[in-house]
């Protein structure tokens, strides 16, 4: 038997979930209603073992792995016992003690991607840890999906320019390109740029990591699927609200804004958002027509999207003229 290998042996027979006394129960619970957090005190009491078996154990990778997909079965439902017994904080440790591991990351990214997770994953200075998965492990699909909802909680939470600041846009646009053929891991990755785009120094690095090229590529790999061409119409229209060097990428990309609109005319929301992109884009060298205004209003025939979207592409053609 290798060295190190029983307690893992152990931990896995271990029987689940942790039975609980009652003098425990009740002073989880006192602790929770001391604190003003909301969770059920076996969660608590599950997660609190489980960090300091993580804890004891923190060079046996078997005994990381099994731990935090355990924790993610708490967190999906009661993330804040998780973080109140340090559960976030345990399973950074772990991705920064088995960077290697393939298991250890895929198992802690899916923690750190839980929405409600993102305050105490970034409060342990997660970020390094998604980022290094992602770095470390390229080919892991699952892997990635996860490490970009994580990446876009991250900046939702706050930490955007932390995140931004390592480098994130282009793992992000890197994960796309090496999964062209997950469709949620595009999804995902649109997201995460959109989450960066609400900044100037968002949008500058999201350009110079190549998400306008990765956003067209796919775009046109996945014409007919309306919900991925939303997405990156949305990222696209929120990069058109920037500055002017902002402006001017999406111009060079304004054919995949029209395109949508043919494929998918029924979906109106699909068309406002294009209509308002190009828009945007073209501030400063003329303005939508009336008629490509009608996108934004209740008109669900065919033949009325259909003139809408030639209009569009005669609009696309005149701004990308120079001057």
């Amino acid at each position: 038997m290798v060295e190190g290998s029983q307690p893992a042996t152990l931990f896995r027979l271990r029987a689940w979930p942790v039975p609980l006394p009652n003098e425990a129960k009740v002073a989880v619970a006192r602790a929770a209603e001391v604190s003003g957090i909301h969770m059920s005190p076996r969660r608590a009491a599950n997660s609190s073992v489980l960090v300091e078996v993580m804890r004891k154990h923190s060079a046996d990778a078997n005994v990381q792995i099994s731990s935090c997909e355990k924790l993610h079965a708490i967190a999906a439902r009661d993330a804040e016992a998780v973080a109140a017994a340090g559960g976030m904080a345990a399973v950074v440790a772990a991705m920064l003690a088995h960077s290697e591991n393939g298991a250890v990351q895929r198992a802690g990214c899916a923690v750190a991607g839980l929405r409600a997770c993102a305050p105490a994953i970034v409060a342990a200075r997660g970020e390094g840890a998604v980022l290094g998965a992602m770095r470390a492990h390229p080919g892991d699909a699952a892997l990635q999906r996860t490490a970009l909802n994580a990446i876009r909680h991250m900046i939702e939470e706050g930490a955007g320019k932390t995140v931004i600041g390592a480098g994130a846009a282009a793992d992000v646009v890197a994960a796309m390109h090496a999964h062209p053929a997950q469709t949620e891991v595009q999804l995902a990755g649109w997201r995460a740029l959109r989450a960066m785009v609400f900044s100037e120094v968002g949008r500058g690095a999201v350009l110079d990591a190549g998400g306008i090229g990765v956003t067209v590529e796919m775009m046109g790999r996945y014409a007919g699927e309306v919900a991925l061409q939303r997405a990156g119409c949305e990222l696209l229209h929120d990069i058109a609200a920037g500055e002017a060097a902002s402006k001017q990428a999406v111009v060079s990309a304004a054919a995949a804004l029209v395109g949508p609109m043919t494929s998918h005319g029924q979906d109106m929301r699909l068309l406002h958002v294009c209509c308002e992109a190009i828009e945007l884009a073209g501030a400063g060298r003329g303005s939508l027509t009336q008629s490509e205004r009608w996108a934004r209003h209740d008109s669900n025939r065919k033949p009325q999207a259909d003139r809408i979207a030639w209009r569009l592409g005669q609009h696309s053609a005149s701004v990308q003229r120079p001057g």
